[in-house]
């Protein structure tokens, strides 16, 4: 049974960890390595996209996972990267909804949605603009799993 208040206690922090990591990785990236990052992140995004038409959730988890290990990884900060891998935060980006399966259409699309507006706002290299794209994409989670328990778990922006 998956304890809603203790994931949403995993997700706050882990919002608190990405947007920490993104600022960091625009701080210490270059542009060049930035936009290295950015092509790699649209490419595991494809990835999700190829999973979702193969009615594959697994491959779209292993995908999502790594565009969030990948926004960590690119702060390059050695401690952060500890602590995304040892608290199993990276899980959190997923692991909830297993609880949900098997995604209906919709949810698909809000999925994709949320993804590729969180890459369009990251693209453009703004540490204020990339955070909140962050902190809007977990927002989301927060709120659907709010959805799923029948209460508000964070009032905030969305998009």
């Amino acid at each position: 049974k998956v304890d809603w208040a203790e994931v949403k206690d995993s997700l706050n922090v882990r919002m608190v960890l990405e947007e920490f990591a993104i600022r960091q990785a625009i701080q210490k990236l270059t542009v060049s390595e930035w936009d290295d990052l950015m092509r790699q992140l649209h490419k595991l995004f494809e990835g999700i996209l190829e999973a979702i038409k193969a009615n594959s959730p697994a491959d779209a988890n292993k995908c999502d996972i790594e565009i969030h290990t990948s926004i960590i990884t690119a702060a390059h900060n050695t401690y952060l990267s500890r602590i995304w891998s040892t608290t199993s935060l990276h899980y959190l980006v997923w692991s909830p909804e297993r609880e949900t399966y098997p995604f209906t259409d919709e949810k698909w699309t809000v999925f994709i949605e949320r993804h590729r507006v969180l890459l369009a706002d990251l693209v453009g290299h703004d540490p204020d603009v990339s955070a909140a794209a962050i902190r809007n994409h977990i927002t989301g989670k927060l709120n659907d799993l709010g959805s799923l328990t029948n209460q508000t778990i964070l009032e905030g922006p969305t998009r």
